[in-house]
């Protein structure tokens, strides 16, 4: 088969298959130039597709890169973010044991991990605690998305607002008898 005929394979708009013909000469469906690819061979192009692109080291999911990024955000946490976790930190509250910046798994599949990072997470009760400044104002829709994907998998939410940490023995108790609650 020469370069021409997988050139013309190209031209024909085959979909899928004339692109697995044009990368990989060997895989190719079609019998000759005029004849149209049997449903087999489709899928067989289909397989290889799948097997060529996701398969490779280069699609690969990196949990060192989600550890570096949650890193990252430790370091760079913002004021409200510091001034409760001074207050969770080493099982202040109740002997619960919190996390920062801590990455959730969530809807796996073949081909990667779809992640979430909490503000907060207690691992004991399932539980992320948010800190909502005036960004998450304009991502109202996604934080309800999110919250529903962690709801899915058993992990709790509290939100709670920046400006309410003025308070802080109010927003501990409201973080307790939400802890309390989870049974």
């Amino acid at each position: 088969m020469g370069i021409e005929q997988r050139m013309w394979y190209k031209m024909n708009n085959y979909g899928l298959c004339s692109f697995i013909t044009f990368i990989h000469p060997l895989f190719s469906p079609f019998d000759d130039m005029y004849s149209p690819p049997s449903f087999s061979s489709i899928i067989y192009c289909i397989l290889y597709t799948y097997i060529y692109y996701y398969m490779t080291d280069l699609n690969k999911f990196d949990f060192k890169k989600i550890k570096e990024h949650a890193r990252e955000l430790r370091k760079s946490m913002t004021d409200s973010e510091k001034l409760l976790w001074n207050e969770l930190r080493g099982r202040k509250l109740s002997g619960y044991k919190f996390h920062r910046q801590y990455p959730i798994l969530y809807n796996r599949n073949l081909i990667r991990y779809n992640y979430f990072k909490a503000d907060f997470y207690c691992a004991e009760k399932k539980l992320i605690i948010e800190l909502d400044g005036p960004l998450h104002d304009s991502n109202k829709e996604y934080d309800q998305f999110r919250d529903l994907e962690l709801k899915n998998i058993g992990i709790h939410t509290l939100r709670i607002k920046n400006d309410d940490l003025s308070d802080m023995h109010e927003s501990l108790q409201i973080i307790q008898s939400y802890l309390d609650s989870i049974v």
